[in-house]
């Protein structure tokens, strides 16, 4: 049996870093995805769709790993990296987007993203396994964005 756990999550924070050095971070896929916590591999399927494989999480013996892949899609116009899913690629559905916006002292960065994740779980854990799922990813998407903010800052 499997659970879908739905997460929606936005932030903004702000960066000493000017725009364009900004949106050269987060235009450059991997370069940014190298700040995100647990990617075990990061596959490159050309034209700008990558495919991540995360390392395996949960309790001892109920270990599953997050597998997506998304098209980026950026906009120097504009100042945004948006990302799609691509169908058919795993066990997750992932979308969302950075919009940068100019400040006197650097960059605000809003970041929105929304994903579906499938984890199989037995009956007796379901109930726990969307809280748990939830929080785990809230806590990466910190570390990503506390690890970017470190880049950005320096």
């Amino acid at each position: 049996m499997a659970v879908e756990v739905k997460v929606s999550i936005e932030t903004v924070f702000e960066v000493s870093a000017n725009l364009d050095t900004s949106f050269a971070l987060f235009s450059d896929v991997p370069r940014s995805i190298g700040h995100f916590p647990d990617v075990e591999n990061l596959i490159d399927h050309g034209d700008n769709k990558y495919e991540w494989v995360m390392k395996s999480k949960g309790p001892k013996g109920l270990e599953h790993a997050v597998r997506y892949a998304c098209l980026y899609t950026s906009s120097e116009a504009d100042h945004t990296v948006s990302w799609s899913p691509m169908d058919g690629v795993g066990n997750a559905i992932f979308s969302g987007t950075w919009k940068l916006e100019a400040l006197h002292s650097g960059t605000r960065v809003h970041f929105e993203t929304q994903a579906t994740m499938v984890i199989p779980a037995p009956r007796i854990m379901r109930s726990a396994v969307a809280p748990y799922v939830e929080k785990a990813l809230r806590e990466e998407i910190a570390q990503y964005h506390d690890n970017l903010q470190a880049t950005l800052n320096a």
